[in-house]
């Protein structure tokens, strides 16, 4: 079972990684207020068992895809970094069978990305300014980054310094994929990190929060609901039938995701004097459990995945350093099904 207040307090986090936070407008010429880049994984609710967050970084393999493979929608939300160009915004693109999301003004994911911008920590300890790639990139101290180098960025003007490391928040073009570990500055803005006061929810995460608040329309009807703790040990007994499961606003009123039969499940609550809202989902927590274990089996060095969560989707949340197609397939390859997948990608797409 799940606590609702912190559930969504940690999806606010995930959601960090590619929204911007709508400000104030900027004269010309001003620096841009940016949004952190915060990489959380989400939280489980499903059947109330645990999440599995691993930061690593890294790259995929080359080959073709058919463009008739790719289905492409757009988002309301603007790009996370305010790019330039109003073109960039937030999409969703199918490919394979999997969904992905980038910020990118591109109508179609290139087969390898040239160019991608990301706003985050840099750090350098000694090795040259690195990019910091695990949970929470953009939160500055004096700390290691196991990411790429980026060669011609200067950390003058903008940094801090204390013992061996130098850092500070930064908005980087770079040019893509590293080599050696290593990626060529394009350009560089400074990365504004708004304070409290002026954060502003972004309307995927008003609507995600709304979503927690709101009792389902085919459960409207109901007035004795089964509690979310029933429905959470139903669903830890059941995994290979039942998804996500969650309390309304807190609760009492539990939600629970199932595949299959939904009226044999009512039934079987209704004997013993309760209403169960059910909603009908894709997919179990067995086959979500099965993708992500899959897609665990890349991690490594040159692991592209930064982070895997099953969350609140009813789907296996990826995190990746850059969702090109080469890095997608990579991904589509190791799974049964890749409609499991929900693929985010931390860098925006450029080029």
């Amino acid at each position: 079972m799940i606590d609702l207040e912190n559930q969504l307090a940690q999806y606010a986090d995930h959601l960090e990684e590619h929204h911007y936070t709508p400000s104030e407008a900027h004269p010309a010429g001003s620096p841009r207020r940016r949004r952190i880049l915060t990489l959380a994984a989400a939280t489980v609710v499903v059947a109330g068992l645990g999440a599995l967050a691993i930061s690593l970084s890294g790259r995929g393999s080359v080959s073709r895809i058919e463009a008739n493979d790719i289905i492409t929608t757009t988002t309301n939300d603007p790009s996370p970094t305010e790019p330039e160009g109003p073109e960039d915004m937030l999409k969703t693109f199918e490919v394979l069978g999997a969904k992905v999301n980038v910020v990118t003004a591109l109508d179609e994911l290139p087969e390898q990305a040239s160019v991608v911008r990301l706003s985050t920590t840099i750090s350098d300890s000694g090795d040259g300014p690195a990019v910091c790639m695990g949970p929470s990139p953009a939160i500055a101290g004096p700390r290691r980054c196991g990411g790429f180098i980026v060669d011609g960025l200067s950390m003058d003007g903008w940094t801090q310094t204390q013992g061996d490391s130098t850092w500070g928040p930064r908005i980087v073009e770079v040019t893509w994929p590293p080599v050696d570990n290593h990626v060529s500055l394009i350009s560089d803005t400074e990365l504004v990190i708004p304070s409290f006061e002026d954060y502003v929810p972004p309307a995927s995460q008003v609507e995600m929060e709304e979503f927690f608040k709101t009792i389902p329309p085919e459960c409207a009807d109901i007035t004795n609901p089964t509690s979310g703790p029933a429905l959470a040990n139903w669903g830890r007994t059941y995994p290979d039938r039942a998804g996500l499961v969650y309390v309304v606003d807190g609760g009492p009123f539990g939600v629970m995701g199932l595949v299959g039969d939904l009226e044999l499940v009512r039934g079987e609550f209704n004997a013993i004097g309760t209403e169960p809202c059910l909603i009908k989902v894709d997919y179990s927590f067995d086959q979500l459990e099965k993708a992500h274990a899959q897609v665990g089996e890349l991690l490594g060095e040159d692991s592209p995945v930064v982070i895997v969560a099953t969350g609140v989707f009813n789907r296996v949340e990826v995190t990746v350093t850059v969702a090109d197609i080469e890095t997608v397939r990579k991904l589509v390859e190791v799974v049964d099904d890749p409609g499991t997948l929900l693929i985010t990608s931390v860098a925006d797409i450029v080029e």
